[in-house]
């Protein structure tokens, strides 16, 4: 026992030590690639910052980060070699853009009722050609929430192919994450269909994917990878605010499922709170009363409440169970906390700050959070298997012969039982005596007289095996339960049992010698099994009495 259990905290060190390693390089990695990189030297050197020197009407000069209302700046465009391309990001804005008085680009206004005032979060590439040197560029900026939620950014002069490239690499580190939390959701999906059919799994792989799925997709839009690829900023904005909204449903079934401090009560009000939250944020769109981002705010007051209600939660749990529950559950505990944090962190730089994406702590929180919970169900996986283990052994102890490992008397009576309950009669009984036992026993000693009785057993097995079910009841008893046998059949295989146990005597120093008898179920004499087992008894002790072996059998009657 003492083994056993230094082998269990040994597993769990192990356990322990890689997630924390693991963790680590994940951080690392995900800070490294994805907090800005302002000085390093960019990979790609063909185009210029033509952020700086913008100035309004009054000479003033213009914070890009925060625009309310319309805004009107100009900029002297530099003598050009060879034609480039203007390149940046705006968004809650509608965007103007003139060289002189020659209009060169204006934002397409989507439909109303679907998409809202402003396309969201969009690139623009534009061309500059060389004999637009020195020409008066004119942004006119609009952001008709006024609110300060307007903004440039990323504005550069050059070949448009390396900005390209290089805005790329910029947000391919959030991208492949995102996209490796959405495949994850998805995995989890595919495992949970045939695993559940099979009753191995529950549905709580089923929430955890759709969360890790929804997620995934949610950040995907967000990221805005696709936007600088595909250019279809419309769309993708409208994905991640619907995706965002339901981001709690799923998780919070899935807490419910695995964790009993999360109560089906609070399950429910969380569900329920999302799905307001979603119907009247979609109906305020759809109307046109209120687009998406003017009652983002709804959501995010959400948000806030179901994080109160996950720290209430674990604050809870640890307040009845302490360390126990910090024990099972500090994978779990750590995980949540991660990405309640990430999505408090995110939420706050919107509104109060800035950041380099809207959901770039809440991409970190929701990775560490899908770790954790691979470790913690994980452990617990490990945990469950021990214990089947050591419920298998035990109940091998409880139905297995300790000797021959074949099922035991407990066994056999438990299966007499049931097959009387069931009225399941259409049954051989055979019965079996080892001579001899004795004599075997005094002169040879009893490991002599143990070896007996497992050849016999091997012998019993290897015939009866693929027919019924061989029981070992008594010390130099076995029965046979056959069903869906003939008296031939029978006959046959009694005769090769006696030739098996011939052909074993030549090799020992002693013979080895099987008496038998069988009896089938007869309705017109057998009120229960145990009737036909007292038939198979005194068929074989008529055998055994008169020293032939296997050569008798009680007839079956009509």
């Amino acid at each position: 026992m003492n083994t056993n259990t230094n082998n269990h905290k040994t597993s769990y060190s192990i356990t322990r030590g890689l997630f924390f390693l693991i963790m680590c390089s994940v951080i690392f990695t995900v800070l490294y690639y994805s907090l800005p990189r302002q000085n390093r030297e960019p990979a790609i050197s063909d185009y210029i910052d033509f952020s700086e020197g913008w100035t309004t009407s009054d000479g003033s000069p213009v914070d890009f980060s925060h625009i309310s209302g319309t805004c009107t700046v100009t900029k002297k465009l530099p003598a050009l070699t060879h034609d480039m391309a203007l390149f940046f990001f705006y968004k809650s804005s509608n965007v103007t853009i003139l060289i002189d008085d020659r209009l060169i680009y204006e934002t397409m206004q989507p439909e109303r009722v679907f998409f809202g005032k402003t396309p969201g979060a969009s690139y623009v590439s534009l061309p500059i050609y060389r004999e637009d040197s020195g020409c008066t560029l004119t942004l006119v900026i609009d952001n008709p929430y006024g609110d300060g939620s307007g903004k440039i950014n990323h504005m550069y002069l050059g070949r448009s192919e390396d900005i390209l490239i290089s805005r790329i690499r910029d947000k391919a580190p959030g991208f492949g994450i995102s996209f490796l939390i959405a495949h994850l959701g998805l995995a989890f999906i595919l495992f949970y269909l045939p695993l559940h059919k099979k009753h191995i799994i529950g549905s709580e792989m089923l929430y955890l994917g759709l969360f890790a799925l929804n997620t995934g997709i949610f950040m995907l839009a967000d990221n805005r990878m696709l936007q600088l690829i595909l250019r279809n900023s419309h769309i993708y904005h409208t994905i991640a605010e619907l995706f965002m909204m339901l981001i709690t449903i799923p998780l919070f079934l899935y807490l419910g499922k695995m964790y009993t401090e999360y109560s089906p009560v609070m399950v429910q009000t969380v569900c329920l709170i999302s799905v307001m939250d979603f119907s009247i944020r979609f109906c305020l769109n759809l109307t046109g009363l209120k687009d998406f981002h003017e009652s983002l705010r709804l959501t995010h007051i959400t948000f806030g409440i179901l994080i109160a209600l996950v720290i209430y939660a674990i604050g809870k749990g640890f307040y009845q169970n302490q360390r126990q529950h910090l024990k099972h559950n500090l994978y779990h505990n750590l995980g949540i906390l991660c990405l309640c944090f990430g999505v408090l962190l995110d939420i706050l730089l919107l509104w109060f700050g800035s950041a380099p994406e809207t959901s770039f702590f809440t991409r970190i929180g929701v990775l560490m959070f899908l770790i954790m919970e691979a470790v913690q169900v994980t452990l617990r996986l490990m945990t469950n298997y021990q214990e089947g283990v050591r419920m298998q052994l035990l109940s091998r102890l409880a139905y297995r012969d300790g000797l021959t490992d074949l099922l035991n008397r407990t066994s056999y009576m438990e299966e007499l039982k049931r097959l009387d309950a069931s009225h399941n009669f259409h049954v051989l009984l055979a019965l079996y005596d080892v001579n001899s036992l004795k004599y075997v026993n005094d002169t040879y000693g009893h490991q002599s007289g143990d070896e007996m009785i497992r050849r016999v057993a091997d012998t019993l097995s290897a015939h009866l095996g693929s027919l019924g079910k061989c029981y070992r009841i008594g010390g130099d008893e076995f029965i046979a339960m056959i069903q869906d046998v003939t008296q031939e059949e029978v006959e046959d295989m009694l005769r090769e049992i006696r030739v098996m146990a011939e052909q074993e005597s030549q090799s020992r120093r002693f013979d080895i010698s099987i008496s038998a008898g069988y009896a089938f179920y007869d309705a017109a004499q057998d009120k229960t099994l145990n009737d036909t087992l007292k038939r198979s008894d005194a068929c074989m002790y008529r055998n055994k009495k008169e020293n032939e072996g296997i050569i008798d059998h009680e007839q079956m009657q009509s």
